[in-house]
């Protein structure tokens, strides 16, 4: 079920709760933004309150979407915020930009990472 609002606490508490009633496999938090060059440079800050309140409306028995351009930093809030599944562009973006996304990876020998 798809969880609406913008960024009106209100407006998202009523639809969170709303749909959270429903029999949906999940949930997808949207409209957190617009579409467009706008979309690419939302901040975590902006949106955390009325992110965070809105997640802790849905059961956490089910899975939570988020889609849309999602820069590497936002989609760490994200996840901390309760978000399972992402459908972002912003790899697309990037190398349309004749870009790539490049990490600065230190890996130390003979450390085998937990599974």
């Amino acid at each position: 079920g798809g969880v609406q609002g913008g960024l009106d606490s209100a407006a998202r508490q009523y639809s969170a709760t709303e749909t959270a009633k429903r029999p949906v496999q999940g949930f997808l938090v949207d409209g957190f933004h617009r579409n467009g060059p706008t979309t690419e440079t939302l901040c975590w800050q902006t949106i955390q309150t009325t992110f965070t309140e809105t997640t802790g409306l849905l059961p956490k028995d089910k899975p939570r979407f988020y889609f849309g351009v999602a820069r590497p930093d936002l989609v760490f809030h994200l996840i901390a915020a309760g978000i399972d599944v992402f459908d972002t562009s912003y790899p697309n973006l990037v190398t349309e930009r004749e870009s790539a996304l490049v990490f600065n990876n230190t890996f130390k020998q003979g450390v085998v990472p937990e599974e």
